[in-house]
This record gives C-alpha cells, sequence and structure tokens, in this order.
C-alpha cells in the first residue's frame, strides 16, 4: 500500500510524460506497483485535479479498499500508548503493552500486526522521521557542503 503522496507523484510523472525507470528512481517502487496505480487510476475516470483535492485517507481508500476483509479486531487506544512509551518516567516496553492489550483481548491481534497498526498511526500521527524533500537542480549548479563537527 502506497502513500497518498506517492500515488499522487506517480500519476504526476506520468502525465508529464517521465519513464517508468524515472518514476522507479524518485518514488524507490516497482514496476508492477506502478503498473497497479495507473490501471486502478484509469477504471476510476476521474481527472488528476480533482484526485488533489481529495485528502489523504480518501485517495489511499480508492487505491487501496480494506486491507483485512473480514478483519474486525479491536485496536487499542495508540495515543495512549505512544504517551506511555514517549513518558520519561514510565518503564513500559512495547512488548509489556501488547501482552495487555492480549489479556483484555485474546482473540486481538498477534504482535507483529500490533507493531504494524502502531508504526501506521505514528505515520499518520506523528510525521518527522518521515518527511522527504525533493531537490531538482542541474549538475553545477549548486554545491551542497556538509561539514560534520
Amino acid at each position: 500500500m502506497q502513500k497518498s503522496t506517492t500515488i499522487i507523484g506517480i500519476l504526476e510523472m506520468f502525465e508529464d510524460y517521465y519513464s517508468y525507470r524515472d518514476v522507479q528512481a524518485r518514488f524507490a517502487v516497482g514496476n508492477s506497483t506502478i503498473t497497479d496505480i495507473k490501471k486502478k487510476f484509469a477504471v476510476m475516470d476521474i481527472p488528476l485535479k480533482e484526485l488533489t483535492t481529495k485528502s489523504p485517507k480518501v485517495i489511499e481508500s480508492m487505491f487501496y479498499a480494506n486491507q483485512h476483509p473480514g478483519k474486525n479486531l479491536p485496536l487499542p487506544d495508540f495515543s495512549q500508548i505512544y504517551t506511555k512509551l514517549t513518558d520519561k518516567k514510565s518503564k513500559s516496553n512495547l512488548y509489556f503493552i501488547w501482552r495487555g492489550y492480549k489479556k483484555v483481548h485474546p482473540d486481538g491481534y498477534q504482535y507483529t500486526q500490533f507493531k504494524y497498526y502502531l508504526k501506521k498511526w505514528l505515520d499518520e500521527n506523528h510525521l518527522e522521521e518521515n518527511l522527504r524533500m525533493v531537490v531538482e537542480r542541474m549538475l553545477g549548479e549548486i554545491i551542497y557542503i556538509v561539514i560534520l563537527v
């Protein structure tokens, strides 16, 4: 499942006649992912400008329907978990929080899926680590110098 910015970026690059190789290099996705996004967009029959006005969650749900059909397992309150994990006085770790979740919901998600949904929640609510900046430049125009002290 790709994020909405990746989906829009791929479609915009193809609208500007970029090649598969250029799109792969920019977004680090494979041919099958690119083809899948293009096919799904062609079926939708809406213009790209209209798609860009929609919210990220709506765009992702348009391209990727329910990833786990039939699974209606309860999820914990991730904001509370985040607070516990980032509190300096708390000695909680994710594994013990998950064990508490499993005591309350014995049929709930296993540890790996629990971590997956927590990471998904963190990506949606705390984006500091997920930011990217595209720098378009001509060779030799600007030199970036990084000095490590």
